[in-house]
């Protein structure tokens, strides 16, 4: 059976005056494993998670997994924060993690090496998309190349996946933070929360069952190759598209016109006339 338990779950209320939504969705209640289960079993009664663990203040719930080093093949390992000290974004920059201000959470999975486990990050990307479009008031909820989820080209979720591989399996820590409420950034100011897009009652460990969810199906499709329909519902929700981006690759700044993405994830992009596909780079603007 899995097992549950709950680090010190902080409760906080957030002062939501002058906010323009309803005063119900700023109304914040703690995570707490309990909560999350019985959401999971209101979605569906497949056994796919091994353990959670929600910790009141943690360095990184990712670095966390990393370390732990358990490996649970076909189930996952879940690690919750209410507040993350040094959480991480892509390319080595920070991501700020506020106490009670949104959902931080990792997990793990291997997947067999001989699948398009290289899509992870585009098949969690819609998947977290999908969740986030259930709880808002917007259909302007974009996927933004590699690993973001924006609204207004102001970024509302990011996904950052660490990996390694043996001979049988890709390793996978899943990483996804999302802004819930609002807050200052220590980073800059393009940032969006979803209850500046909702008029619900949101609830964190709800929204938290369904990431859980909506990501174990992205991953059965990743199992099952599904790359056709991972590659299809990514491009129906393509920020980039039609877009000129300028990106950086290393120390090198290049700027070109977006294409899309190819069938392993990296993207297209025309540059003087000559097709270029990239699989790591830092979006500059678009």
């Amino acid at each position: 059976m899995p097992t549950y338990c709950n680090r010190n779950a902080a409760t906080s209320t957030l002062n939501t005056k002058g906010n323009n939504k309803t005063m119900n969705n700023m109304i914040k209640t703690p995570i707490t494993t309990q909560k999350i289960q019985e959401n999971l079993i209101k979605l569906t009664t497949t056994d796919f998670i091994n353990n959670i663990e929600v910790f009141n203040s943690i360095n990184s719930t990712s670095q966390y997994l990393i370390e732990k080093k358990k490996q649970q093949l076909q189930q996952m390992q879940v690690a919750i924060a209410e507040r993350q000290t040094h959480g991480n974004g892509t390319h080595g920059k920070r991501w700020s993690s506020p106490p009670n201000t949104g959902i931080w959470l990792s997990f793990t999975w291997s997947l067999p090496i001989n699948t398009q486990w290289s899509l992870a990050s585009i098949a969690i990307g819609y998947a977290t998309l999908q969740t986030l479009q259930q709880f808002c008031d917007s259909d302007q909820l974009k996927l933004k190349w590699p690993n973001d989820i924006v609204y207004n080209k102001q970024k509302l979720a990011g996904i950052l996946i660490d990996s390694h591989t043996d001979d049988k399996y890709a390793h996978l820590v899943i990483g996804i933070g999302i802004n819930i409420y609002p807050y200052k950034h220590n980073i800059d100011s393009q940032h969006a929360a979803l209850a500046e897009l909702s008029d619900q009652n949101l609830c964190r460990n709800k929204i938290i069952a369904q990431i859980l969810f909506n990501c174990y199906n992205a991953i059965i499709q990743l199992q099952l190759d599904q790359t056709a329909t991972i590659i299809s519902n990514w491009q129906a929700h393509d920020a980039l598209q039609d877009c000129c981006v300028t990106l950086k690759t290393g120390q090198k700044i290049t700027s070109g016109k977006y294409l899309g993405i190819n069938n392993n994830g990296e993207m297209r992009i025309l540059i003087n006339n000559i097709l270029t596909e990239i699989r790591q780079a830092s979006i500059i603007s678009y």
